[in-house]
């Protein structure tokens, strides 16, 4: 049977990792990527997250990453302009 301190022990450890799981959600919810309209899909060995309108989407924002997480974590940080992750995608287009 456990001890008083090792059950109050546990008591805080599991405090302290429900709070830092709900300061994640509330970080989450204010990512562009999770309130904005995004499709995310693989686009050959690279994942896309795009701002999903019926615009043309070369002239919507878009990120590309390695796994779909990363791919819009990038498009966040394009969306604050944190990071310049546009490229002239008519460039794009011509080296394909």
């Amino acid at each position: 049977m456990p001890s008083k301190e090792q059950i109050e022990h546990e008591t805080v450890c599991i405090k302290h990792e429900t709070a830092g799981l709900q300061m994640q959600h509330v970080v989450n919810t204010l990512r562009p990527s999770y309130n904005y309209p995004v499709r995310v899909y693989l686009d050959g060995s690279r994942w896309v997250c795009i701002y999903d309108t019926n615009q043309d989407p070369m002239k919507c924002p878009m990120a590309y990453g390695d796994s779909p997480d990363q791919a819009c974590k990038n498009f966040d940080n394009l969306w604050l302009g944190v990071a310049e992750f546009l490229v002239d995608r008519e460039e794009e287009e011509e080296k394909f």
